[in-house]
């Protein structure tokens, strides 16, 4: 993953701070998702869709999500 890219960028700081962006508002949206369901195992293209956005690409912002996820930085 390129560490200049705006979506994934924006998701991150959008998870630890007060941005309302859209990028942030995804990451947000998926977070909610993942604790309503805690024993399932998403990938980054699954999660993308559970938040409303199929047919449209996804710019690793959800790769972010699950990262931080995984890690235990977010409960």
């Amino acid at each position: 993953m390129r560490r200049d890219k705006g979506c994934p960028k924006g998701a991150f700081l959008g998870l630890y701070s007060f941005d309302c962006g859209l990028n942030a508002s995804y990451a947000k949206h998926a977070i909610e998702i993942l604790r309503a369901n805690p024993t399932k195992h998403f990938t980054a293209r699954e999660l993308w869709n559970a938040i409303g956005n199929q047919g449209k690409a996804h710019n690793q912002q959800m790769d972010v999500v699950l990262s931080l996820w995984s890690e235990g930085y977010i409960d």
